[in-house]
């Protein structure tokens, strides 16, 4: 992801310089031109700003370190792996001042902005964020890794808070419910499948619009109409915008609260899950290590 970073950068003439404590990534970004650093204090004293594509478990430490040296923070998404150390992160850098912001980079997506336009302000009624692909990141789950980029648009294109409703799990899918201050309905539905699959459809009172993240198409009652854009094109409108820290950036407190819907969902269905498993008939050999 660092990479596809640097890329973004580079392609709108703002001047990259990679860090990282793997030296094989490290080659990657020297491999593909640009300059690298091999000790993270030397980036930082040189930098203007600073992307975080770390690991997940390293954004808030990487994180941290960029706030010492006062620079503005892209970090990657999720925020944290814990809601804890997400708090921390924030507070951190809102009590120093200085600018957190979260690579929700699908906010810039040119099929959702259109969409966005298209709505104005007509209300929604019920929307539908549907993203399924192949097997996601090792030990982490695709509510943190992907789905939560929906859990953000939710709240984006609604432009209201969203609480969770319901969740459940069928086979590889999980599908959470929230219902945002005003009544409608937002399902995010994500799982595993061969072929990547990213749609949303939102329904107001009069009209169904929706937008076909794979192919960039947008459909509004039933006519389509294809964009034609670079697939970097969202990551290199994100870039533009941490450059001059604009506030159509998801902020760290966006991240916090995206985090936090998933955080609870995955609670929800571990929860779920026990149960499932506390009415089985467990062997006498494992009853020992029963949850």
């Amino acid at each position: 992801m660092g990479l596809r970073h640097a890329r973004a950068l580079a392609a709108i003439g703002v001047p990259v310089v990679g860090f990282d404590s793997q030296p094989r990534a490290l080659a990657a970004f020297a491999e593909r031109g640009f300059d690298v650093v091999r000790h993270l204090d030397d980036v930082l004293a040189s930098a203007s700003h600073v992307v975080v594509a770390t690991p997940n478990h390293e954004h808030v430490r990487v994180s941290l370190s960029a706030l010492e040296a006062r620079l503005p923070v892209l970090v990657e998404k999720p925020i944290a792996l814990d809601l804890a150390d997400a708090s921390q992160l924030v507070s951190a850098f809102e009590s120093a001042a200085v600018s957190l912001y979260v690579a929700h980079s699908e906010r810039f997506h040119p099929a959702l902005l259109t969409l966005r336009e298209r709505l104005a302000d007509e209300p929604i009624v019920e929307a539908r964020f549907t993203r399924l692909g192949p097997t996601q990141t090792a030990f982490v789950s695709p509510l943190l890794t992907h789905a939560i980029h929906d859990f953000d648009l939710a709240r984006w294109l609604l432009g209201t808070s969203v609480r969770m409703a319901m969740v459940k799990r069928a086979y590889d899918v999980d599908v959470v419910t929230l219902i945002s201050e005003q009544g409608a309905r937002v399902t995010v539905v994500s799982g595993t499948l061969s072929e990547p699959r990213r749609t949303l459809e939102v329904r107001t009172r009069t009209r169904t619009l929706s937008v076909d993240l794979v192919t960039s198409t947008i459909t509004i009652d039933g006519r389509a109409s294809a964009l034609s854009l670079r697939t970097t094109f969202g990551l290199e409108a994100q870039a533009r915008a941490f450059a001059i820290l604009s506030p159509e950036l998801a902020t760290g407190t966006d991240g916090l609260v995206a985090l936090a819907l998933a955080t609870e969902a995955n609670a929800v269905l571990r929860s779920n899950s026990l149960r499932s498993l506390r009415g089985t008939a467990w062997p006498p050999c494992l009853k020992r290590v029963r949850p």
